[in-house]
């Protein structure tokens, strides 16, 4: 008889023999997402119509820990469903090693410049694309000059308000296909849209400000003469001269400060968790209103009355200015004292930039941008400004502000030329040289009056949650690729569209299957097939084979296995990389569409 001694080391025994031969957990990724198609209503959309914009509410799951992810980057497009798509996986990778998308794709990422005409009309360029005038994504004309230009990641594009018509209206990216998101209005002008998918209109006439949701319904209206601030926080002046500071998204008070009525800007100064005071111009000084002790200010005298105001993203500099002339001054707001003043060779400034190391200045006649690095501006130090021609001087100062626009990523500014229709990127080393910068952007459309720069792209909205503005070009069925790179989260979705009415598959088509490793010698394995509606070989089809390159001009040509009987296709072996159209010629080829493929890294 066994003792008690033993009996113990014996079931442990067994439990581990039982935990050694059970199965093993399968293994899942890391970070796994959901999604939604919501209207602008924030309400699930299905079916999605051709050219009316939605968006794509975005959830990520961690399952290596408690917290689902912060700051991820995601990157996302739009693509027609199709047998002779790359998988999921191989299309982001080769995104992320080329840079760019197939030719037909929508890209939900990356800036796009929106640009309005003196004669009334509105384009969308996008820079990504520098091929004659394919760089042009979106047109519309408008039924009159708009008051305000505002770039609406969350709509997926642009907001102009119509004073006379009494409308904001939302224009797409890509197509530029307009809507009214509110009407009745009375004059309305400045707009800032906010980080929660709604927008803040002021209406001069009525001398209130109204917010509107992304259906276009009214949810907060208050008395005001003046509106100003960003995504975040917005700013209002009463008609006494006081100064309110509301959470945008909310409305929720966050600050009052007493009268100023001779005030002529507002800004916000940032600090690391949102804004921590309010910038007031008055005249020749500043006054710096901190959101925690409002109804005080600590002032600053200036060099000469000013009349705009623009703010270091680290919170430590401003700049004030008078668009009309006169020097620019540079304020230490660490220090609270004029640090200096600047110009650029005597000319007016109409517009002032503040970028992470460098301020961007632009002449009034557009002839020249000066660049002021921000590490120069200190005491006991000459500041450091280059000068970056743009072209010649325009007729007249253009005083107006949306032709010195900030990039997305913080280290470059796009400084617009009016006269000759380009935009010039204007980065840290673009004061070398006497020539006007190499990167430029060429505009569409009329004499621009102002433009603003759309960054596309997905919105963190709360932990694990992102969410970008679409728009499907036209019929047909379309899905999302979304990625947070090589080897992280990839999947595919499919938007719920519309069905083409009378819409049929071909009979028969060409599907490929393409080996994902190239071979020692640079070509890429594809097998060919003839397969009918359902995706299965069809045996017993004979032709010639014709497999050319787009860009290359490669061409090679094969007998289609004499009656392929069992359906085994042709195995070829082409070059790694590039565009290749697949025919098939012959008695059998009748109704056999053209594939088209790419091939990348």
């Amino acid at each position: 008889m066994l003792s008690g001694r033993w009996i113990a080391p014996l079931l442990l025994a067994a439990g581990a023999v039982a935990a050694q031969e059970a199965p093993p957990e399968p293994l899942r990724p890391a970070l796994t997402a959901s999604i939604e198609v919501l209207d602008d209503g924030g309400r699930a959309l299905d079916p999605v119509p051709p050219g009316e914009p939605f968006q794509l509410a975005v959830s990520v799951r961690n399952h290596a820990g408690p917290e689902p992810p912060a700051g991820l980057r995601l990157a996302g497009w739009l693509r027609r469903v199709s047998a002779r798509n790359l998988p999921c996986h191989q299309a982001a990778r080769a995104f992320f090693s080329t840079g760019s998308l197939p030719t037909d794709a929508v890209s939900l990422n990356g800036p796009v410049l929106g640009v309005l005409s003196e004669e009334g009309s509105f384009t969308v360029v996008d820079p990504a694309i520098s091929l004659a005038s394919a760089n042009l994504i979106g047109a519309a004309t408008l039924p009159e000059q708009p008051a305000a230009l505002a770039a609406a990641p969350l709509w997926g594009g642009f907001l102009v308000s119509l004073p006379a018509a009494g409308e904001v209206r939302a224009l797409t990216a890509f197509g530029a296909r307009s809507r009214v998101v509110a009407g009745g209005l009375d004059r309305p002008t400045t707009l800032i849209a906010d980080g929660a998918g709604g927008v803040w209109v002021l209406e001069e006439g009525a001398a209130r400000i109204s917010r509107f949701d992304g259906g276009g319904h009214k949810t907060a209206t208050l008395a005001a003469v003046a509106l100003s601030g960003d995504a975040a926080t917005i700013l209002f002046r009463d008609g006494a001269g006081g100064l309110q500071v509301l959470d945008a998204a909310t409305a929720t008070p966050l600050a009052v400060l007493p009268p100023a009525p001779d005030a002529t800007a507002e800004a916000l100064l940032p600090g690391p968790d949102g804004p921590v005071a309010v910038l007031r111009l008055t005249k020749n000084r500043l006054a710096v209103h901190y959101l925690d002790a409002p109804d005080s200010a600590r002032e600053i005298a200036l060099a000469s009355p000013v009349a705009r105001l623009a703010v270091d993203p680290a919170g430590r500099l401003a700049f004030a200015w008078d668009p009309a002339g006169g020097p620019v001054s540079v304020i230490d707001l660490a220090r609270g004292h004029l640090a200096r003043t600047v110009g650029a060779h005597g000319s007016a400034i109409s517009e002032v930039v503040v970028l992470d190391r460098m301020a961007v200045l632009l002449r009034a006649d557009q002839s020249e941008a000066a660049t002021l690095a921000l590490d120069s501006i200190r005491p006991g130090t000459e500041p450091q400004l280059g000068a970056v021609p743009l072209g010649a001087a325009a007729s007249r100062p253009v005083t107006e502000p949306g032709f010195l626009l900030a990039v997305p990523g913080g280290s470059e500014a796009l400084a617009i030329h009016a006269q000759s229709f380009t935009g010039f990127v204007v980065g840290p080393t673009s004061a070398i040289g006497a020539a006007p910068p190499m990167a430029s952007v060429r505009l569409r459309g009329g004499v621009p009056r102002t433009a603003a720069i759309l960054a596309r792209g997905f919105s963190e909205t709360g932990p694990g949650r992102y969410r970008a503005g679409a728009v499907i070009p036209g019929p047909g069925r379309y899905e999302l690729v979304l990625s947070t790179g090589v080897g992280g989260l990839t999947l595919c979705h499919e938007i719920p569209t519309l069905p083409l009415p009378g819409a049929q598959a071909p009979a028969a088509r060409i599907a490929a299957e393409v080996d994902p490793v190239p071979a020692a010698d640079g070509s890429r394995q594809v097998t060919l097939r003839i397969v009918g509606p359902d995706g299965l070989a069809l045996p017993g089809v004979a032709g010639v084979l014709s497999v050319a390159a787009l860009e290359t001009g490669w061409l090679q040509r094969a007998d289609w296995p004499e009656r392929d009987e069992r359906g085994s296709g042709m195995t070829l072996r082409l070059p790694a990389r590039g565009t290749f159209v697949v025919t098939l010629s012959g008695a059998d080829s009748a109704g056999v569409p053209p594939l088209v493929m790419e091939l990348g890294p």
